[in-house]
This record gives structure tokens, sequence and C-alpha cells, in this order.
């Protein structure tokens, strides 16, 4: 579903979308709020200023009619970069957030890859449904509480932060949640239960809200922080028991994993390589398409910047003043988008030239033996 007033924005979105999804389009916002519940769509691209209603009081909407938001998921599109927009638009359910102008591939990407979470959700919630009609709710509060203790053990044999990770998807996924991780130690480090690369969104209020408390609560997400690791629970349960048994043991799960990370990362033993080499090359795609997309986000700013200001502002040496140092700082974060970019190249050949150096040493030495 597309609610969007600007007619060219949703044209370009049905000539791009509509040869691989089933693409509704709405221009009125309460129009398409009516038809919610009938469509039940998977994904909602969502625009942020609508004529009638904003884009947050049509969430508002959502929650009044009690329609289930862990159905379908919100990517709000807006021309605006105010991180507090963001920040609302997140406390509303928000999934993403696309600001425009925006790159077509990554519009196609965002919806992928909401549509598979939507997949995975659903076919998580089959299951936990089926178990839940074998199981008792005594016998399966019995078994959150086993399953807690066994993670306590398992992560104290945790040898990297990837082992902790595995070990709290877990847990997650036992107990029917699904959550987002991010490590700061020893550099930092977000990843999801499902694989797949968490949302810049989520990257983001894992970074704005790491001083905010130890627990920071949405309308149905729960941010957990320690100095070292946090975590976001997403779609938290509707019963009040698994709210609380979750809630009350959430601060327990986080010092337990923030106390290992920490472990690991003053350890001589955590020398070793935490990733393949595979793992290597795709970090290494993520980090080329990170730094493009970086490249292309602080020049695409840069220019709304200069455009918003020029007319309003005469040629004087404030604005010349202004104008540099916009651009350095700019050119500033684009030179450690590129210095990332190059450590990750140095590291990964690295890896190939001890992987190649171990492959031929065995052929070298049999040839040496008379």
């Amino acid at each position: 579903m597309i609610v969007e007033d600007d007619l060219e924005y949703l044209a370009l979105y049905e000539e791009i979308l509509n040869s691989k999804f089933d693409v509704y389009t709405f221009t009125s916002a309460r129009e398409a709020l009516q038809a919610t519940e009938r469509l039940k769509p998977q994904t909602i691209i969502l625009d942020l200023h609508l004529p009638d209603i904003t884009g947050i009081e049509f969430c508002e909407e959502l929650h009044k009619k009690n329609l289930e938001q862990s159905k379908f998921e919100i990517i709000f599109i807006s021309g605006e970069t105010d991180i507090s927009q963001k920040l609302k638009a997140f406390e509303m359910g928000a999934a993403d957030f696309l600001t425009k102008p925006f790159e077509i591939d990554e519009l196609k990407h965002k919806i992928s890859a909401s549509i598979g979470r939507q997949l995975n959700r659903e076919q998580l919630q089959e299951s936990i449904n089926s178990n839940n009609k074998t199981y008792g709710k005594r016998i399966e509060q019995v078994s959150q509480c086993n399953q807690i203790m066994h993670f306590y053990n398992d992560i104290s044999l945790c040898s990297n932060v990837q082992n902790i990770a595995d070990s709290f998807f877990s847990l997650m996924s036992s107990l029917g949640l699904q959550a987002s991780i991010c490590f700061r130690l020893p550099k930092p480090t977000c990843l999801r239960d499902d694989g797949i690369r968490t949302t810049p969104i989520e990257e983001e209020i894992f970074e704005i809200l790491k001083h905010a408390g130890h627990i920071h609560e949405f309308s149905n997400r729960v941010l957990i922080n320690q100095d070292n690791v946090s975590f976001l629970i997403k779609h938290m349960p509707d019963n009040s028991h698994n709210f609380k048994l979750v809630k009350q043991n959430a601060c327990g799960l986080a010092e337990a994993m923030n106390a290992k990370a920490l472990e690991l990362c003053q350890s001589p033993k955590n020398e070793l390589p935490i990733y393949t080499l595979p793992q290597k090359l795709e970090a290494l795609r993520l980090e080329v398409n990170d730094y493009q997309n970086d490249t292309n986000r602080l020049l695409t700013i840069m220019m709304y910047k200069i455009t918003a200001n020029f007319q309003s502002l005469n040629i004087t040496d404030q604005q010349n003043q202004w104008l540099t140092e916009l651009t350095k700082h700019t050119l500033s974060r684009i030179d450690e988008a590129s210095q990332r970019l190059t450590s990750s190249a140095a590291s990964l050949s690295t890896e190939i030239h001890k992987t190649e150096s171990s492959q031929i040493r065995p052929f070298s030495e049999s040839k040496s033996k008379p």
C-alpha cells in the first residue's frame, strides 16, 4: 500500500513496483485507513506530510482501530532529515525511514527486505500458535525460565561476540520474540536475528539512545542498554505476564552479555579472527555499499541545505564562511567512510594471503622431502 499525495512520486512508485508487487495507491490518508483492514498489506509506504492528516496521525489512527502493526510494516518517506521526526516515526512503529530524493534501488531493497521480514514473522507466528496448542501456559512459563538459565550457561562458553549474538537470538526465538543487538566492543557491530542487515533507523536508534537509561520503551518495542551492549526487542507480547517476564529478565541478559563482551575484549585470546573468509567478503561488500550510500546521502543533504539557505542569505562573508564549513564537514565525513573502506580491504587482503599461504605450504614441504 502506498499513501502519497504527490502524483509524480505516486506514478513513479507504480511504475517501479507494479511488476514485482501487488500495489494499492492512495492520495488520501483517510481512504487508506478505511482500506487497510480489508486489503491487509504487508508493507505500507507512507508520506510523512499528507494534506488531510500527517503520517504520524495515520499511525495513531491505526492504534485506535486496534489494527496489529505486527502484521505489516510502515516505511516513512519524507524530504526532512530532522532526527526528531525519525524518532517520532520509530515511536509510532516505523520499520524504516527513506529520505527524498532517494535511489530507486534503495526503495526496491527496503520493500523487499520489509516483505521478507513479514514472511519470516508470519512463519514464526504460525510456529508459535502451533506450539501454544500443544503446551499449556504453566509448562511454557517453566520452559522460558529454563531457557534463560541455559542462556547464561551458554554465554559463559562463548569465544567471540558472534557466539554471544547467536545464543541471544536463539533465546529470543525460543520465546517467540524478534530482536536486534548492537555490540560496542571491540567496535560497533549491529546484528539482526534473521541474518538481514540491521536497518539504518535501528542503527541510529542504538546510537542516539545508548545513554538514555537501561530501559527505553516504545509503543510495542523495548530498548535495553548497557555500556557495551544494547538490544531491541520488537513486537513485545500483549500478554501481561509474558511482558513482565521478558522485561524483568531483559536487564539481566544485557548485564551478562555486557560483562562477557568486556571479558572477551580484554582477553589476549580474543586476538583470533572472529569471522571466516566468506564473512569478510560479505562485510567488504556491505562496506562498499555503505560507502556509496553515505557519499550520495551526504552530498544530497549538502545540496539540499545549500538550496534551502541560498535565497535567504545575501552573497556575503557570512554565506561564504557557512558554505566553506559545510563543505569541509561533508568532505571530512566522506574521508572517514573512505578510511573505513580501506581498512576493511586491507583486512580482507591479509586474510586471503594467510589462506593462500596455508594452502601452498604443505605442497612445498612435500616436494622438499627426499
